[in-house]
C-alpha cells in the first residue's frame, strides 16, 4: 500500500467519527448537530411573537375605526 493510501486509511475513521483532534472537535460537532434544533425553536418563537403583534395591531386598528365612527 502506498503512503497516501495508508495515510487515508489511518485518518478516515477518526475523521468520520470527529475524533481527529480529540475532545474539542467532538464538542464542535455536537454543537453543529444541535444547530438545526436551535434554529427551528428560534424560528417558531419569532413567528409566534410576530403573529401576536400583527393580531394586536389589527385589533387595535379595528377599535380605532369603531371609535372614530
Amino acid at each position: 500500500m502506498s503512503g497516501p493510501d495508508q495515510l487515508w486509511n489511518d485518518l478516515s475513521f477518526p475523521l468520520h467519527s470527529g475524533d481527529v483532534l480529540g475532545t474539542p472537535t467532538r464538542v464542535v460537532w455536537f454543537l453543529v448537530g444541535l444547530s438545526p434544533i436551535v434554529l427551528t425553536v428560534t424560528g417558531v418563537v419569532m413567528w409566534v411573537v410576530r403573529s401576536n403583534r400583527r393580531r394586536r395591531r389589527a385589533a387595535q386598528q379595528a377599535v380605532t375605526v369603531v371609535a372614530a365612527t
